[in-house]
């Protein structure tokens, strides 16, 4: 219950980091390819920091004083970009504290999760639920207070949340890291790569978080034209609320079917919800869609994790994590927005949405390949 708490609250701040920064660069006169540039950016310090902070915590065995780090750092960002709005270099650095700080963080929490016990463990969709509740409560509480008192008001809110979370997060347990007769070097790592079913998971979770990192941007141009700030932060808090029901009853879903059959119907969902984004009309339909994230995003995410979990060695754990959340929120992260960008400012936003839907077909293609992989022996 105190991950479950702890996630509410941390993710009603990060909300308000991340939810709102495709509008707000809207609303500052960045084009769709300069934000696709933006994200870009934040993704690819997204990967260092991935990398660096999952490799530290398997080293020292401690994921807890990263994590109070890393929030830190988060907010110091936001009151550089929402507060300070300095000239374009200082902005950019701003982004890259964030890109470090965002993913990494929303990772190290996952991880701590996982290694809390085979008990917690067992709960985690619960507590990655309660995650998105924190999201979607704070896209719909802050859309009101960006209308009220502006996007300065983004970094204070979401300071007292922090807060809040410290204060959970500093009663909370570490992590139970695994012992292991060797020390944890760099060279540890190539014991990740020889696992070819680790590798094949990571092209296919590349690909399809390529695809919902480029339709996140899409989502939020469109949005921003067609909504006021109230109306964009309900339409992030539907999509973020909607996976809530599927992570709370994910445990019953699992014992009846396979995680790799599950993680196919996700990514088949994408197909059909992002064709209905480029055809939605208005942002009333765009909320209505929005609703299909409990059948897309969240058999995805909770999955790949699952999934990822599975192929990893017991005294590797974080850092096999990090390095897959790197590529496939990372690394994907770099170049999808960044192409996607590009195709909106040349074809128009519709032929983004279609072109992008078209595209799912890889990543669906591959994870059907992924399930018939044999078994390459317990890690």
């Amino acid at each position: 219950m105190t991950f479950v708490f702890m996630n509410v609250f941390g993710f009603f701040a990060l909300s308000g980091a991340r939810g709102f920064l495709v509008a707000f660069l809207e609303h500052i006169g960045y084009s769709a390819s300069m934000i696709g540039v933006t994200v870009s950016i934040t993704a690819a310090f997204g990967i260092a920091g991935q990398f660096i902070f999952g490799f530290l915590c398997d080293k020292f065995g401690r994921i807890k004083p990263f994590y109070f780090v890393l929030m830190l750092a988060m907010l110091v960002s936001m009151f550089i970009v929402y507060i300070l709005r300095p000239p374009i270099e200082w902005m950019f650095i701003a982004f890259a504290i964030m890109g470090v700080s965002i993913p990494t963080c929303i990772q190290l929490v996952d991880s701590w999760i996982l290694e809390s016990g085979e008990a917690i463990k067992q709960r985690y969709g619960v507590a990655r639920g309660a995650s998105s509740f924190g999201w979607a409560t704070g896209l719909l509480v802050l859309g009101s207070f960006v209308v009220a008192f502006g996007y300065e008001v983004l970094p204070v809110v979401s300071l007292a949340f922090v807060t809040i979370a410290f204060a959970l997060a500093y009663r909370q347990p570490d992590a139970k890291k695994a012992k292991h007769e060797k020390n944890i070097s760099i060279k540890s790592i190539k014991e990740l790569f020889a696992n070819y079913r680790y590798i094949h998971l990571l092209l296919t979770t590349f690909m399809i978080y390529g695809v919902i990192s480029a339709e996140w941007l899409l989502n939020g141009v469109k949005a921003a034209q067609l909504a006021t700030p109230v109306l964009f932060g309900i339409f992030f808090g539907i999509l973020a609320m909607a996976e809530v029901p599927f992570f709370a009853v994910f445990q019953r879903i699992r014992q009846r079917f396979k995680l790799e059959h599950i993680f196919i119907f996700g990514i088949a969902m994408y197909v059909l919800r992002i064709t209905l984004m480029g055809l939605a009309p208005n942002i009333w339909v765009m909320m209505l869609i929005a609703l299909t994230n409990a059948f897309a995003y969240a058999p995805c995410y909770i999955c790949t994790k699952l999934l990822i979990d599975a192929e990893i060695p017991q005294h590797l754990k974080t850092t096999g994590q990090l390095i897959a959340a790197a590529v496939f929120s990372g690394l994907s992260g770099i170049i999808f927005p960044l192409a996607i960008g590009v195709i909106v400012d040349a074809f128009g936003l519709n032929i983004a949405f279609f072109a992008l839907a078209a595209f799912v077909v890889l990543p669906l293609i591959s994870a059907v390949i992924y399930n018939r992989l044999p078994k390459q022996g317990a890690v």
